[in-house]
């Protein structure tokens, strides 16, 4: 029987499974690569991290894999483009876990990723357009996929999704902080803050008033602080009552002297925050205007620590809070 008779095997199946087999040899051997074999719908591999210990610690990434002859990413001016569906993108987007969107270059046998949740972002205008039916990604060779850094991108990934619901309570969280700086901070440091004893989160709502207030402050400060990856370095509550106590007699109860330093402190980390703050926005600057416009004028106000004010200058930033 002549050869033109068989059945011939496509040259892109070829590439695909090419594809895979790199793709498999470049991650980590220790990491889970599931391929998703049924009904793909956009969603090619689920990747499962394991630590340097070889333990299962429950995070999962989805890989959507694209093959290519030769990429001609090679040179530092090498452009590759892949166009997705607009209604894949969505899917994506909205999806349980971070995508990545993996392209490998069969010849040269590396391969290259996109982060989903960063590039939806940086460019959002053209990603999350409904009314053209397919967007492209454009790799260059610094889109390289390095392993032991794929790791962070997926962790920054989780991170960016829970900052566009956290991070808008921010200008809220300044207001709350200004106005129990005004109301109680540089008090008579000897005179307790609630007079109700040493700390009961179990006893009734109406004692502690204040003390519940900056320890409610403190944990919001403390999440929004490591969701924008600034250093934590504040002693905790406890540890500021039972280390700056001017009289041993105070014994476990807060007093204003240690309620004071407790805002200094946290009056500094919000510093801290704010900066971060404005690094995110400009690097996301677009994504921002369209999610929270009012938290991006926020981010460009003067926003002073107010233990570095004098009275009459607190005074005033006060009054803009009315």
């Amino acid at each position: 029987m002549s050869d033109s008779w068989l059945p011939d095997r496509h040259s892109s199946h070829i590439v695909d499974t090419q594809a895979k087999n790199i793709l498999r040899i470049t991650l980590p051997q220790e990491w889970l690569l599931r391929e998703l074999s049924e009904n793909d719908y956009g969603i090619d591999f689920q990747l499962e991290f394991v630590s340097s210990e070889n333990k299962i610690i429950g995070q999962i990434a989805a890989i959507q894999l694209k093959g290519t002859a030769s990429s001609k990413l090679n040179g530092d001016d090498g452009r590759h483009n892949i166009a997705v569906r607009t209604k894949t993108l969505q899917m994506w987007i909205g999806y349980e876990v971070p995508v990545f969107l993996i392209l490998v270059d069969v010849s040269a046998r590396l391969a290259y990723v996109k982060s989903i949740e960063h590039e939806t972002r940086k460019t959002p205008f053209i990603y999350k357009r409904t009314d053209i039916e397919k967007v492209a990604f454009t790799y260059s060779s610094y889109d390289q996929l390095e392993p032991s850094d794929l790791p962070r991108q997926y962790a920054y990934a989780k991170r960016l999704r829970l900052l566009d619901r956290e991070l808008p309570s921010l200008p809220s969280l300044h207001k709350d902080f200004h106005r129990l700086f005004d109301e109680r901070y540089g008090r008579d440091g000897h005179m307790p803050v609630d007079g109700d004893g040493p700390y009961d989160p179990s006893r009734t709502h109406g004692e502690h008033k204040y003390e519940r207030q900056i320890r409610s402050l403190y944990d919001r400060i403390h999440r929004l602080s490591n969701l924008l990856a600034a250093e934590w370095d504040v002693p905790t509550i406890d540890e500021i009552v039972n280390n700056s106590a001017w009289y041993s007699k105070w014994g476990s109860e807060m007093y204003e002297a240690q309620f004071s330093v407790a805002m200094r402190h946290l009056d500094a980390k919000l510093q801290q925050v704010y900066v971060k703050l404005r690094e995110l926005i400009a690097c996301y600057r677009e994504h921002w205007m369209h999610l929270a416009p009012e938290l991006v004028s926020f981010a460009d106000s003067a926003l002073p620590a107010l233990t570095e004010l004098t009275w009459q200058e607190r005074k005033a930033v006060f009054k803009d809070l009315l």
